[in-house]
C-alpha cells in the first residue's frame, strides 16, 4: 500500500480516498499538470490485466457530465493504475452518514444518476454496481451552480447479459441472484435501492 508522499509515475500520493477488493483509490497530485486526480491502483494487477483494460476502455468510451472522466491508464513496474478526475464532494454514502440530503437535492441527484446511466445504456453498457459509494458529488465551481452527481467505478460493468452473480448484495436485483443475467433493468433496480437507502 502506498503512503502519503510516495510517487507513482508523475503522481505524488496525498492520501487514501477508499479501498475495495480490487483496488485502492488515492488522492494524488499530477506533478506535470499540477492538478489533483483520483488514482485507482489495482491489487494483483498481472492477473487482472484484461479486467483493468476493460474498465478503462469502458470509462474512456463514455463522455458525459454525470460520468467520471478518465485521464490515463498506466503500468509502472507491473503496477497498473488508472487516473480519473477527482470528485471533491465525497460520495452519497458520506452524505447519508452525515444525514445531509434533503428531498430537492435527492431529486437532482436522482436525475443526474439516471442521465449518466441512460448514456451508458445507450452504448449497451450495464454498470452492475450502482450503490451510494459509487455515486460521487462534484461541488460547484462557481456561485449559483448546483452540485453534480457522477457515476464512478465501472470495474464490474459489462456489455452483455452476464450470468455472473456480481454487484453489491444490498443493491442487486432478484434476477442477478437467480443467475438470470444482469440487464438495464438491474441497474434501474439498484437506482431504486439507492434512493430508498
Amino acid at each position: 500500500m502506498l503512503k502519503p508522499g510516495d510517487k507513482l509515475g508523475y503522481y505524488k500520493i496525498e492520501r487514501i480516498l477508499g479501498e475495495g477488493a480490487q483496488a485502492v483509490v488515492y488522492l494524488a497530485r499530477n506533478k506535470l499538470l499540477n492538478r489533483d486526480t483520483a488514482l485507482k491502483v489495482f491489487k494483483k494487477a498481472p492477473s487482472q490485466e484484461s479486467r483493468i483494460l476493460k474498465e478503462a476502455r469502458i470509462i474512456a468510451s463514455l463522455e458525459h457530465q454525470n460520468i467520471v472522466k478518465i485521464y490515463q491508464l498506466e503500468n509502472e513496474n507491473n503496477i497498473w493504475f488508472l487516473s480519473t478526475e477527482y470528485i471533491n464532494g465525497g460520495s452519497i454514502s458520506d452524505r447519508i452518514r452525515k444525514n445531509s440530503i434533503n428531498l430537492n437535492i435527492l431529486i437532482d441527484f436522482a436525475q443526474d444518476m439516471l442521465s449518466g446511466l441512460a448514456h451508458a445504456h445507450n452504448f449497451n453498457i450495464i454498470h452492475n454496481d450502482i450503490k451510494p459509494q459509487n455515486l460521487m458529488i462534484a461541488l460547484p465551481r462557481e456561485k449559483g451552480q448546483k452540485e453534480v452527481l457522477k457515476l464512478t467505478d465501472f470495474g464490474l460493468a459489462s456489455t452483455n447479459n452476464t450470468q455472473e452473480v456480481i454487484g453489491t448484495p444490498l443493491y442487486m436485483a432478484p434476477e442477478i441472484w437467480l443467475k438470470k443475467g444482469a440487464s438495464i433493468s438491474s441497474d434501474l433496480y439498484a437506482v431504486g435501492a439507492c434512493l430508498y437507502h
